[in-house]
């Protein structure tokens, strides 16, 4: 089972409603669809808009697809529960989806140049074919392709690289301030500061990675 990150390039004028409101909007920057629900006879949707509720508020109140909805502040970004009167997408995206036997999954993120950012699963035969039905779609990059396996994607630790992070954690190695040496870390682990060391810097940055995909 593969995993693929796509980023398409819309046009205003092909883009989704809640897209549209993000291009135009001087204050929001991106979109992020976080769940949807398009069987119920009002789609409904989960985002978070990186904009406060006063912001938020009139550029829902102007979608017209918008059938109810519900804001929540978070620190100065905006959650936004959303009924819509029917779920939007480009009919040649739509068809393309449909067509693959592929799944995409959250999130999808709407970004103020245009572009929106996918992440699909699938068999390698679906997403060949998914690739293939895309030319005609619009233009699109591949940002990364991997093996589906977490929610982190890419992210992968060895065993040994788990147990030393768990470890620095135990020790305090992460507190602020910092209260645990790396050289506790190497004789909890029964190895050289230096291993140690190496483990925990190759465990952060296959973390990092795949938190940032």
């Amino acid at each position: 089972m593969r995993r693929v990150s796509v980023v398409f390039d819309r046009s205003r004028q092909d883009a989704h409603p809640l897209h549209r409101a993000v291009i135009d909007a001087a204050t929001v920057s991106t979109a992020t669809v976080l769940t949807w629900d398009a069987s119920r006879p009002t789609p409904t949707t989960l985002s978070r808009l990186d904009a406060p509720p006063s912001v938020v508020k009139p550029l829902v109140n102007d979608l017209s697809a918008v059938d109810d909805y519900a804001l929540s502040d978070d620190d100065g970004a905006t959650y936004a529960f959303v009924q819509q009167e029917q779920f939007e997408m480009a009919p040649r995206l739509a068809d393309a989806v449909a067509a693959s036997g592929i799944l995409a999954l959250p999130p999808i993120t709407y970004r103020e140049d245009g572009t929106i950012k996918f992440t699909f699963v699938g068999t390698h035969d679906a997403l060949q074919t998914l690739f293939e039905k895309l030319e005609t779609a619009g233009d699109y990059e591949i940002t990364s392709v991997g093996e589906y396996g977490s929610p982190a994607g890419r992210c992968r630790l060895t065993p040994r690289q788990r147990e030393a992070l768990k470890v620095a954690v135990s020790v305090g190695y992460y507190d602020v301030p910092r209260t645990g040496s790396m050289s506790e870390v190497g004789a909890t682990l029964d190895c050289s500061e230096s291993t140690a060391s190496e483990l925990v810097r190759k465990a952060q940055a296959a973390v990092v990675t795949g938190f940032v995909e």
